[in-house]
């Protein structure tokens, strides 16, 4: 299926040993690792959407009433026709090798040592 290498250790790792979302050990060493900017454009889709609901209402000359209640139903239905087709695609496209996932160390928000759940 396709390696990827840990920057840590530079050993490499099947596709299948690394865990999204979130953080996963390293097989080989140990330290934590996660997929670099890979969900840095996860919000995209919502804000698409949102416009694409208003714009929608905007055209079709909905009175205020009409408009309120069709805004938000209309961008949680698009929305999740969004995040259906650009998930797929995004599994295809990794697949196909077309994406390269890099991976880099993963580094907590917090400065303490105790984790917080």
């Amino acid at each position: 299926m396709g390696s990827m290498v840990c920057p840590a250790c530079r050993s490499e790792m099947s596709r299948n040993k690394v865990k999204t979302p979130g953080p996963f050990p390293c097989p080989n060493c140990g330290r934590l690792l996660r997929i670099a900017s890979l969900f840095r454009y996860r919000r995209v889709p919502m804000y698409v959407s949102l416009v694409l609901s208003v714009s929608l209402g905007y055209l079709l000359k909905l009175k205020v009433t009409a408009f309120v209640f069709f805004v938000p139903l209309a961008w949680i239905l698009i929305a999740g026709l969004l995040g259906l087709l650009l998930g797929s695609l995004l599994v295809v496209l990794l697949d196909f090798k077309v994406i390269h996932l890099k991976l880099e160390e993963y580094y907590p928000d917090y400065l303490d040592l105790h984790p917080r759940i």
